[in-house]
């Protein structure tokens, strides 16, 4: 794989519901695959991710609107950065 500079990858998206971490996925670099059963929570994966890194327009399902906040890990460059949002 080619890497381009500036670079950002992604490396875990944490979920936490009061205090507990309620989604963990950890991301290596290239391309990184989601599987599962109809309704086990891809689509509200990815809009978790999407949303810890910044996206607005999100169509939160109702049991994603229960969960407190959004951690993204991401390497920026080459350096660990950890991006917060709260849901």
């Amino acid at each position: 794989m080619t890497r381009f500079e500036p670079t950002l990858i992604v490396n875990e998206l944490r979920v936490v519901k009061d205090g507990h971490v309620v989604l963990s996925e950890s991301f290596h670099v290239g391309l990184n695959i989601i599987k599962g059963h109809n309704s086990s929570g891809k689509t509200t994966t990815l809009d978790f991710l999407a949303f810890g890194l910044g996206a607005e327009e999100i169509p939160w399902k109702r049991q994603a609107l229960l969960c407190d906040s959004v951690f993204v890990e991401v390497s920026r460059n080459g350096r660990r950065v950890t991006l917060k949002r709260e849901v």
